[in-house]
């Protein structure tokens, strides 16, 4: 029998990378992260007995923790107490492969798409694209998505892939995955609602979405999704911003799917 449990969990949460699963409990590990530690202290404002959520890097286990007693500032030391049942692996697997954007605007998508549940995050180098290969900030990307997974009490962490062309990105993809194509226009091609309304999905099932930068994507560009098995979806008759349109769509998700194990 799993001794895994399901119970309420805490809202406070931390994500960590343990170097061996905990054989027996209670295990005391001490984090010493600055920006974790620092979300501890002084955002959460943690003090001994403080019951807190202790999420495995690898993003496949959790533990109840209890914050125990020190005086120092500079690291977090906790008791691993209980393991849980996070839900990992019965949730949509939805990665979302957007064209990149102005840098501003790129670090709101790669925050919000975070918030609604993304579990991979794709750039892509396309004919529009805006942001330059030279201005991609792979840390800061990371601190963002990492911040926005434990603001919205989340479950794991997003990958965010190295950047790929517009051309590689069929070859990295599951085989199984269902591949939609967000396009600007509606003009004959089913809204991701009506795709929702037909296609039962499954927890586990495997999402790629395809949204191009501004500007949107060059008809080769839609044309040679199209022949790796990318099914063209709209968000109706009004154009979205780029980063608009990866949240609307990411919203529907996570609507279609709320109140379920299934999305989170």
């Amino acid at each position: 029998m799993s001794d895994d449990i399901k119970l309420k969990l805490p809202k406070r949460r931390f994500f960590v990378r343990l170097d061996a699963t905990p054989e027996q409990l209670p295990f005391g590990i001490i984090l010493t992260d600055a920006f974790t530690v620092k979300h501890a202290l002084n955002v959460l404002r943690l003090k001994a007995g403080d019951e807190v959520l202790v999420i495995d890097d690898s993003q496949q286990t959790a533990y109840l923790a209890n914050v125990l007693p020190s005086d120092k500032k500079d690291c977090l030391s906790l008791s691993l107490i209980q393991r849980v049942e996070t839900g990992t692996g019965k949730r949509l697997e939805i990665t979302l492969a957007a064209g990149l954007i102005k840098e501003q605007h790129w670090e709101w998508l790669l925050q919000k798409a975070t918030e609604l549940g993304a579990r991979k995050i794709i750039p892509l180098q396309s004919s529009f694209s805006d942001l330059q290969p030279r201005m991609m900030k792979a840390e800061r990307w990371e601190s963002i998505v990492k911040a926005a997974a434990l603001q919205s009490e989340g479950l794991f962490i997003p990958e965010i892939s190295q950047l790929l062309s517009l051309q590689s990105l069929p070859s990295v993809l599951p085989a199984h995955a269902i591949k939609l194509l967000l396009l600007e226009r509606d003009e004959g091609i089913p809204s991701l609602l009506s795709f929702l309304k037909v296609n039962v999905l499954v927890p586990e099932t495997a999402i790629v979405l395809a949204i191009g930068p501004e500007g949107g994507w060059h008809v080769d560009e839609v044309e040679m999704l199209k022949s790796e098995g990318f099914q063209p979806v709209s968000l109706g008759g009004r154009v979205l911003r780029a980063e608009t349109a990866a949240i609307v769509a990411l919203g529907i998700f996570q609507q279609a799917f709320s109140g379920a194990e299934s999305y989170g």
